[in-house]
């Protein structure tokens, strides 16, 4: 198609695979007055493999618009244009890692529940676990019948609406506490309690990690993000092994290329006690409940751009 005389879209686009690279695209093009407007895009090839069907996905993830130049009309393409492919490419994996945060707060909105079943995070948060059963079971609870460590996550829990404050340090249900057990008020009291700890890990997560420093919930949320972000890209539950998990785990997660197999195991291994992840012999697949809300989460915040090829 020509832009004008002497320049074809496809003339722009050779030139910036030549100077940006492969991953490269025009995400924009429009003509003007006197020149024309280009705007660049990166794509990330993923391969996701179902080792147990021996299916193979080709997907890509895309950015848009990470840079703009224009070229003044002119008979021919013989203008430098300079473009700064390190910035764009900066710009690419810098937006990559905006969205692995982004799912990995979709995937923790659809797991917390489920995170109260690990025995490293249960230890950890036995605090508020312990604040939160006494005010199930109880009317009223008192910051007095509360050891010091465990009396640092009344405010946590009370900005979080789990806890109303009274008078003279006397706490009681809070809205979201009350909100949650009529939501599921057929459940086991053991449920319940369980619902409600898991709500507060997770709208409490950026607290309790920056605040309280517990590291603990980090590997567990990513090991889940890093299984459930791929289903965003192959929109099906799928097989792998505990190598490609740890290699995927790898890419999402550079800084923690040095773990152990032994050490990831262990923790795959605790993830899928609490049902977060179902093993079948030496193969790992997600639970269908999660994916589907996953997925309509995804979907309604419209989180990842995908081009399937």
């Amino acid at each position: 198609m020509n832009i004008y005389e002497g320049v074809s879209e496809e003339t722009i686009r050779s030139y910036i695979l030549g100077h940006v690279g492969q991953n490269a695209f025009i995400s924009n093009i429009s003509e003007k007055e006197n020149e024309i407007d280009v705007s660049i895009g990166i794509s990330f090839p993923r391969i996701i493999s179902d080792e147990k069907l021996n299916e193979k996905f080709l997907k890509f993830i895309k950015f848009d618009d990470l840079y703009n130049f224009q070229i003044t009309k002119r008979k021919g393409f013989k203008e430098k244009v300079d473009i700064p492919r390190l910035d764009i490419y900066q710009k690419a994996y810098t937006k990559f890692f905006e969205l692995n945060m982004k799912t990995e707060d979709i995937v923790l909105e659809s797991i917390y529940s489920k995170l109260t079943k690990i025995p490293f995070i249960r230890t950890a948060l036995s605090p508020i676990y312990t604040i939160l059963y006494e005010t199930y079971v109880n009317d009223t609870i008192h910051t007095i019948d509360f050891k010091p460590r465990q009396r640092r996550y009344f405010k946590l829990l009370e900005t979080l609406e789990l806890l109303r404050k009274q008078k003279n340090n006397i706490y009681e249900q809070g809205n979201a506490f009350i909100k949650i057990e009529e939501e599921i008020k057929n459940e086991e009291e053991k449920e319940v309690i369980d619902y409600v700890f898991g709500y507060a890990i997770q709208r409490g997560k950026k607290y309790l990690i920056e605040h309280i420093k517990l590291n603990t919930l980090i590997p567990f949320i990513r090991i889940a993000n890093t299984y459930y972000f791929q289903t965003l890209e192959t929109k099906k539950l799928f097989n792998t092994s505990i190598e490609d998990l740890k290699q995927e785990y790898i890419k999402l997660y550079p800084h923690m290329r040095s773990i152990k197999k032994p050490k990831f195991e262990g923790l795959v291994n605790q993830i899928v006690d609490a049902e977060i992840l179902n093993q079948d012999q030496k193969f790992y697949i997600g639970y269908d409940k999660i994916f589907q809300n996953i997925q309509k989460i995804a979907l309604e915040r419209q989180i990842i751009p995908l081009v399937i090829s």
